[in-house]
């Protein structure tokens, strides 16, 4: 965990990421809820209130980055679309 950061897919359950967090460092967690089979995509959608939110923030305050897909199916990095296709 030399970078401290970790990249999570939106199909991730908050039960999979707290378990490979655990699994990489015993001195790292994020702030995520209570229930392992929430979908990180809609925890961090949805601001991602947890146990740790009052000292760390909320989940979505911990981003740093975000790859997203678009209903046409394009990738955006940030603000910028990094698909080639139109």
């Amino acid at each position: 965990m030399e970078s401290k950061t970790a990249w999570v897919e939106a199909g991730a359950t908050l039960g999979e990421i707290y378990y490979e967090v655990s699994r990489a460092s015993s001195h790292f967690g994020f702030p995520a809820g209570l229930y392992p089979t929430i979908g990180s995509g809609g925890h961090i959608g949805s601001e991602g209130w947890g146990l740790m939110s009052r000292k760390y923030g909320l989940a979505s305050d911990n981003v740093v980055d975000a790859i997203l897909v678009d209903s046409n199916g394009r990738l955006w990095l940030s603000t910028k679309r990094i698909s080639p296709s139109g």
